[in-house]
């Protein structure tokens, strides 16, 4: 039971009324001539509908609803679009009007090319990606590539970045377009990542009715040849209300009416052979839905956590895919029969996410004749990296705190990081290339917050003071929230490489992003690499 407030369907003119209660107005500032500009003199703060006030007054409600007037589609994936000779170009045109949601067409939905979830794109290390994007949108706009290891700068992965509406108003011209030119290095990391707009005050309100879609950079099998024809299911994550063939708009959908689709399909089915070994690559492209992975109690072998093949597999029954986050991981298909793959239920402190299934499976056919071996190690070389981060010196250590603010304000900015709100003007914490820091993360709150960083991923090395299994780098983790009135914590250490520039920090629950729970970070240069 949740209202959210960010992005409102096309109106007139660019003034968005937010709330069903119209608790506040903001007066957007004239376009200007060319497709982008920088940054406003102040943050871009977006109020929310008074519905999400009251809930944060004390109205907390179960999340997540299977719903029986819903039919279950085929299984299938998105479209995919695939580098060629180095390069893959694509335009974006980012645009509200309708899209094919679980075999319906649905009205109301935002997407880059008309479809739900957008396109996979598909790279290799070194590749270019050139893309051409005409926001035709009625408000300001940029995209991130999450979980990439690129420059945050310029064309790149820059959401510092304002790429302002290419639509006829009195000063834009229909057709502008910007540029975003994304260079993949040749050592990055294989694995799954995703796309999604990153405008300051914006983000949730986007993200939510489709834009957002997955990536795929090389290869995370492989440093596994033996597996190189195991079947690979992507799945993207997202969970949206309906009514009807009409979406909910963001500021009036409530969390425990919204149902979850994997690659928008309601719990479609997929098959599997007895014995047989799958991989299954997932990832939670949605606003601020929690799963908790779960294939009947049966072992998950994690092989990548956010992109990052890991050094020593490990397995476990659950997996929690926070906001933002994504898990690669085999299965092994059980004997003959129906099974399904499932949410478990996970209490954020806010929201209490209820269990429920998010696809059917069907073991079928003859048993493998081989069943082939689980792999201990993943990636040699984040091996390496990991034991060379673990035994870097440590240049420096920080807190960061994340909290939020009681009484909860109206005007909703009540989520803070070291007591400050969002300004995109200052620099929060400043570091060096070549460098390794530790950061303690707090949180004083009674929910949990999903930390993400972008840039250089880290690893985690304890949680609430106590020692975890290094299993691999992350880009996302959960900081608990406080319990008995002390304060949840993770300490992550952070080796800063190759590029500089202005990035940032946030929690990935959106809502708490745009409402100002985040910071800049900038990366100059520092000591040479060590040869």
């Amino acid at each position: 039971m949740r209202g959210r407030g960010t992005f409102v369907a096309p109106l007139a003119l660019a003034v968005l009324v937010c709330g069903a209660a119209a608790i506040a107005l903001l007066a957007m500032k004239a376009l200007p001539a060319s497709a982008e500009r920088a940054p406003a003199a102040q943050p871009i703060h977006v109020h929310g509908s008074a519905g999400y006030y009251r809930e944060r007054a004390g109205m907390r409600g179960t999340a997540g609803l299977e719903d029986p007037n819903l039919p279950s589609t085929a299984y299938s994936e998105p479209h995919v679009i695939s580098s060629h000779n180095g390069v893959l170009r694509v335009t974006f045109k980012p645009h509200v009007g309708s899209a094919i949601v679980n075999g319906q067409r649905v009205y109301g939905m935002t997407t880059f090319t008309g479809t739900y979830p957008g396109p996979t794109l598909k790279l290799r290390p070194g590749d270019t990606l050139r893309m051409k994007f005409v926001n035709q949108l009625n408000q300001d706009t940029n995209l991130h590539f999450h979980g990439f290891r690129t420059s945050p700068s310029g064309l790149a992965d820059n959401v510092l970045r304002t790429i302002a509406p290419a639509v006829t108003t009195r000063t834009v011209q229909s057709g502008k377009s910007a540029n975003i030119v994304v260079h993949i290095p040749k050592d990055h990391e294989h694995g799954l990542f995703w796309y999604h707009p990153h405008m300051h005050g914006l983000v949730d309100g986007q993200v939510y009715p489709g834009l957002a879609g997955l990536i795929i950079i090389g290869n995370v099998l492989e440093d596994l040849p033996y597996l190189k024809h195991v079947k690979q299911r992507v799945m993207a994550l997202q969970s949206i209300q309906l009514n009807g063939n009409q979406l909910v708009n963001v500021n009036n959908a409530k969390v425990s009416q919204e149902v979850t689709l994997v690659n928008g399909h309601y719990q479609p089915t997929l098959t599997i052979h007895p014995g047989e070994l799958q991989l299954w690559r997932v990832g939670n492209i949605s606003n601020d839905f929690w799963y908790r992975l779960k294939f009947g109690g049966r072992p998950l072998y994690v092989i990548s956590e956010d992109g990052n093949p890991v050094g020593h597999v490990w397995s476990a029954p659950k997996l929690l895919l926070p906001p933002g986050k994504r898990f690669e991981f085999l299965v092994r298909g059980p004997k003959a029969g129906k099974y399904t793959f499932d949410s478990a239920r996970f209490n954020q402190g806010f929201s209490n996410f209820a269990p429920y299934t998010l696809a059917n499976i069907v073991s079928k056919g003859p048993p493998v004749s081989k069943r082939l071996p689980i792999p201990k190690v993943a990636s040699p070389a984040q091996r390496k990296i990991q034991r060379e981060t673990l035994s870097d010196p440590v240049a420096k250590r920080r807190t960061l705190t994340f909290s939020i603010v009681h009484p909860f304000p109206k005007n909703l900015q009540g989520f803070k990081i070291n007591g400050k709100l969002f300004n995109p003007h200052v620099v929060n914490e400043k570091v060096k290339l070549n460098t390794t820091e530790e950061w303690l993360l707090r949180n004083t709150s009674s929910e949990d917050h999903p930390f993400h960083i972008h840039t250089n991923d880290f690893l985690v090395m304890k949680v609430n003071g106590h020692n975890v299994g290094i299993n691999g780098f992350q880009d996302v983790v959960r900081i608990p929230r406080k319990h008995n009135g002390k304060a949840g914590t993770v300490l992550i250490r952070m080796r800063y490489r190759t590029f500089t520039g202005k990035a940032v920090f946030h929690c990935h629950i959106l809502f708490h992003e745009d409402n100002a729970m985040m910071g800049i970070i900038q990366f100059t240069k520092g000591p040479a690499k060590a040869q």
